[in-house]
């Protein structure tokens, strides 16, 4: 066996993006200098239970930290999926932050994935399962994923600080690769879904937080209707908390969503002091905040919302690969809209006007998965993206 030939990256930015794409391209990184200047260096709770997921879901994957934990090297395997997985997500971050990669990932593996996950369901930091399941999987059917086997199933929701939520997802696996679409047409608002939740709490929270947004909307359109899901018991989790997501659906087929929660920390078992506590909004407010939340992301126009689009903009082109077209909204406002020369990456995203975004890619059959991911997640492909193609290290 030959010695292996690492890719070399400094710092903790993008770390999940970097273990993402080095897993879709077989490319073995070694990032240097993770959070050396930090109290506590190296990788955050969440990201060493990423890394240990993405051992769960592949095979021959290798992860090695050394002892001050500032260096990483990190071998990607070969994505297997599998049924009947579970993974601790622990209460650092949510289960959002590990759905996002862990769908695209899933999509490419060699068998169906279904996989339990335990942790925080719902917080303001980070998309709910609520929107992967109303928002997310709609978008994926879109380009062709299979609508059989995919499935997000909420057994128990948990909130900060303690979590005790739990979530069944299965994703299938693309045969062949995902197809080319045009997607630039928001369409016309035609009906708004929701759901509201409370753990550990009165129902009336939710009542009040589904009143308090009714009486925004109705003034906008008839066709609105907000679900209750209250839980008790087992199925609520650690921490009392509640919180809404809101779905507009469009004529064109798009998915608006927005999303928050709020947890209730009780007394000094949580670590709250009364300056924090204060800070929790009330119901009506939530429920207000919310509604003002979507109205913002269908005002500023595209297919998608600013949690499934490219984090502010796409610095680097990506090369030559699939036909496709989609508009995003104001946070895709970008810079650069080709690169120089006539080979490699260059001529693949195209611009329009300040509010709108467009990408086009042209007709290749190589490196399909990679290609993907700004359809799935519209991820940020910051300079390790264009590493990662044109590397050939």
């Amino acid at each position: 066996m030959g010695k292996i030939s690492y890719m070399r990256l400094k710092g903790s930015q993008n770390l999940r993006l970097r273990l993402l794409l080095s897993t879709l391209s077989s490319t073995p990184i070694l990032i240097e200098d993770i959070r050396v200047d930090a109290t506590w260096p190296g990788p955050l709770s969440h990201e060493v239970s990423l890394l240990r997921l993405l051992e769960k879901v592949s095979d021959d994957c290798h992860v090695e930290i050394n002892e001050t934990g500032t260096k990483l090297k990190y071998k990607p395997g070969i994505v297997m999926g599998g049924r009947n997985l579970v993974h601790d997500c622990g209460v650092s971050r949510s289960i959002g932050y590990f759905l996002e990669p862990l769908i695209v990932l899933g999509l490419f593996g060699k068998k169906p994935l279904t996989i339990r996950l335990n942790g925080i369901t719902n917080d303001s930091k980070d998309p709910s399962v609520d929107t992967f399941k109303s928002a997310t999987s709609p978008m994926l059917k879109r380009f062709g994923v299979p609508p059989e086997g995919l499935e997000l199933k909420i057994e128990s929701r948990g909130v900060p600080p303690h979590g005790g939520g739990e979530i069944i997802l299965s994703i299938p696996i693309v045969q062949d690769s995902l197809k080319a679409i045009s997607w630039i047409d928001e369409g016309m608002v035609k009906r708004i879904r929701g759901i509201s939740f409370s753990t550990r709490l009165s129902v009336q929270f939710e009542n009040t937080m589904i009143h308090a947004a009714h009486g925004i909307l109705n003034h906008l359109l008839p066709d609105v209707y907000i679900f209750t899901d209250h839980k008790a018991g087992p199925q609520a989790g650690k921490s009392p908390g509640y919180g809404i997501t809101l779905v507009t659906e469009t004529k064109s087929g798009c998915f608006i969503s927005a999303d928050t929660a709020v947890s209730h920390a009780s007394g000094k078992e949580d670590g709250m002091d009364d300056e924090e506590n204060k800070e929790l909004s009330p119901p009506e407010d939530v429920g207000e905040q919310i509604t003002s939340m979507l109205l913002g992301e269908i005002e500023q126009g595209g297919v998608v919302d600013s949690t499934h689009q490219s984090q502010n903009k796409l610095k680097k082109p990506m090369g030559s690969f699939l036909s496709s077209f989609i508009g995003g909204g104001d946070a895709a406002a970008a810079t650069d809209s080709t690169s120089t020369g006539t080979s490699g990456p260059s001529r693949v995203i195209a611009f329009h006007s300040s509010n709108r975004w467009q990408l086009h890619f042209n007709s290749s059959k190589q490196l399909n998965k990679l290609v993907l991911l700004p359809f799935l997640y519209f991820v940020a492909f910051e300079f390790h993206l264009y590493l990662l193609v044109d590397s050939g290290n």
